[in-house]
């Protein structure tokens, strides 16, 4: 696999959103392994609760990531109603 042709994913997952000005809308959620902030490093009271989620990613090629996805009936509702959520 080239660096080009895949993407370190967490997990996928169809639910509803639950956040935000498109809470309740069906959403299809592609958690990205790593994470760009500190997440409550240092002095700070809280810690991020999907730190152990996106330790678990692996590298998986689009082409296996779209076919996942067919499999699992969650293209359709791309095409029609629900949104990508990446995270």
């Amino acid at each position: 696999m080239t660096t080009n042709n895949y993407l370190r994913v967490s997990e996928t997952f169809h639910s509803l959103q639950g956040e935000g000005p498109s809470v309740g809308r069906p959403s299809l959620f592609l958690r990205l392994q790593h994470c760009n902030l500190l997440c409550g490093q240092g002095e700070a009271s809280w810690s991020c609760d999907t730190i152990e989620v996106w330790r678990k990613g692996k590298a998986q090629g689009i082409e296996q990531l779209i076919e996942h996805w067919q499999q699992q009936g969650w293209l359709e509702g791309l095409a029609s109603s629900s949104q990508l959520v990446v995270t």
